[in-house]
């Protein structure tokens, strides 16, 4: 999910140990950085996160596997937002015949997808009924 960014990460990784031996793992990715009035830079990224068994070598692990962690934290996003958004799926498919209905599941997991990858900005529950209900 984009986020603003106010200090850029070592190795755009945040690692934190928890005391039940798991840790997790914070990753940015797909910066953007916008100048503003001042001098000043705006700065998002694409952040996502995952809870993964701690061990020592954790951060050069996941530095060398980036790719199957950062999947895996956005997998763990899209399902985070689908249960999220499932009530207002729900209540949007609620009125609406079985064509209509496998075209909206089809739009919000498209959307949701798109959240998780940081494509477009997170969306409160009652804007995201008003983009379902806009696109039936």
């Amino acid at each position: 999910m984009r986020s603003p960014i106010f200090k850029r990460p070592t190795d755009d990784i945040h690692i934190t140990r928890l005391a039940t031996g798991k840790a997790v793992v914070r990753m940015y990715a797909a910066y953007i950085e916008n100048p503003m009035k001042h001098g000043t830079v705006f700065t998002t990224a694409n952040v996502v996160e995952t809870v993964v068994y701690d061990r020592p070598d954790l951060e050069a692990h996941v530095l060398r596997h980036w790719k199957f962690y950062y999947d895996k934290a956005v997998q763990d996003e899209i399902k985070y937002l689908s249960a999220l958004y499932g009530k207002v799926i729900r209540e949007a498919q609620s009125t609406q015949p079985p064509g209509k209905k496998r075209d909206i599941e089809e739009r919000a997991n498209n959307y949701i997808r798109q959240i998780a990858n940081g494509d477009t900005p997170f969306l409160i529950q009652q804007d995201f009924a008003k983009y379902l209900k806009q696109h039936i």
